[in-house]
């Protein structure tokens, strides 16, 4: 299994993100799986580059593993700084975003939230219209009332 590391830098709904991408080198996706990461507080996605690449390989190489940023805290924003960062609100719709552009509709999905990004995905949860697997909360900070 030869790994390979990708990070790109994209637009989603007129918010950059950025993507870590971990993937077989010269394979497609014929499982049509994702495993895809939302980061705590700061959503500096390169914070979770090893974390990506670990998961990616324990899961023997068979299924990618993506991880995003969020918008506010793209590589791309904190060059430029020339937009506003917006709400909770604004980041959960930037995740939404995400998922209907930039993934194949007929991919099953596994999100994995850390921190704040479990109250994204529990937030997406009632609205998702992709077909999503299963969820991972990992160090959750969600209270019910």
């Amino acid at each position: 299994m030869s790994a390979q590391i990708q990070i790109e830098y994209s637009d989603v709904g007129g918010l950059p993100v950025d993507i870590i991408k971990a993937s077989c080198l010269n394979t497609e996706n014929s499982s049509k799986e994702l495993i895809l990461i939302i980061p705590g507080n700061p959503g500096i996605v390169q914070y979770y580059v090893k974390f990506v690449d670990e998961l990616f390989k324990e899961l023997g190489g068979s299924i990618p593993v993506w991880a995003i940023s969020h918008s506010c805290h793209s590589s791309m924003y904190l060059d430029k700084n020339d937009i506003s960062c917006g709400p909770l609100d604004l980041e959960i719709e930037h995740k939404l975003r995400f998922l209907e552009l930039k993934i194949p509709q007929d991919w099953t999905i596994t999100l994995v939230g850390h921190s704040i990004g479990c109250y994204m995905i529990l937030s997406l949860l009632e609205i998702l219209t992709v077909i999503l697997y299963t969820y991972k909360l990992l160090f959750h900070r969600v209270k019910y009332f």
